[in-house]
């Protein structure tokens, strides 16, 4: 994912940060090596893919 747009909920959420320590796991620093971006207030994380505003997007599962 380095040097990919990656699409999240939101910013600092659960799988912001799942990512965030996956990626520095394997050598990647997350604030320089991946361009985090969040949907705007009308849109989801899938949306973001669909565009295709971001190449990747993580996602959480849907809440039961």
């Amino acid at each position: 994912m380095k040097g990919k747009r990656v699409g999240i909920p939101y910013p600092e959420g659960s799988a912001h940060l799942l990512l965030t320590i996956m990626a520095a796991q394997v050598g990647l620093d997350p604030h320089q090596d991946i361009d985090w971006v969040a949907p705007g207030p009308t849109e989801t994380a899938m949306q973001l893919f669909a565009k295709p505003t971001a190449a990747v997007i993580v996602d959480g599962a849907p809440a039961s």
